[in-house]
């Protein structure tokens, strides 16, 4: 394991890793319409979004079969057709049930937060790579450094640095960073 790993290094991971998988589910499932428009239009109509419906035609609930392994093999039978359905309601009336607690709710919103923070830090370097140098080397890693553009500070009269940056005075920005950087800021 990489020493020099921290715990938001990882979470950027786990967000990378969490697009990636949904880029990749939405692809299954536009591969899968065009194969299959009758069963897929059923499917999410059955489960409510096409975001579940994929998850249960690759098989990802515990005690489902993958669907797509089970066509691959053979035409799915009236049978199986129906079994996929009769799930579908016990399915939706758990999520239902189970809401998701607002601790997961939190989490999630604050990956997402944090991923287009992330995202803009990446753009801020194209138009503007002396103050994202200057931010990351204050704050030793992207988040960090990207959470405080973006956020109020005192120093800026209560703007955040990359309003500062969109009314055109990068000097007082990279003025505050560098007083930062070097301990001199009141």
């Amino acid at each position: 394991m990489d020493e020099s790993l921290t715990m938001s290094d990882l979470a950027q991971r786990g967000v990378e890793y969490e697009n990636k998988i949904d880029e990749m589910l939405d692809d299954i499932w536009r591969a899968f319409e065009t194969l299959e428009p009758i069963l897929s239009k059923q499917l999410e109509k059955a489960f409510g979004s096409a975001e579940l419906a994929a998850l249960m035609i690759m098989g990802r609930f515990k005690g489902q079969p993958s669907i797509l392994e089970v066509l691959s093999t053979k035409p799915l039978s009236k049978d199986d057709i129906k079994r996929v359905f009769d799930l579908s309601p016990t399915f939706v009336t758990h999520k239902k049930e189970a809401p998701v607690s607002l601790s997961h709710q939190a989490n999630d919103a604050r990956k997402k937060y944090q991923s287009a923070l992330v995202e803009i830090f990446k753009k801020l370097k194209e138009v503007e790579p002396e103050i994202a140098s200057a931010a990351f080397e204050l704050w030793g890693n992207v988040d960090d450094a990207a959470e405080y553009l973006a956020m109020p500070v005192r120093g800026l009269s209560g703007k955040s640095p990359l309003e500062v940056l969109d009314d055109r005075r990068r000097d007082q920005v990279l003025r505050l960073l560098y007083q930062l950087q070097h301990g001199s800021y009141p």
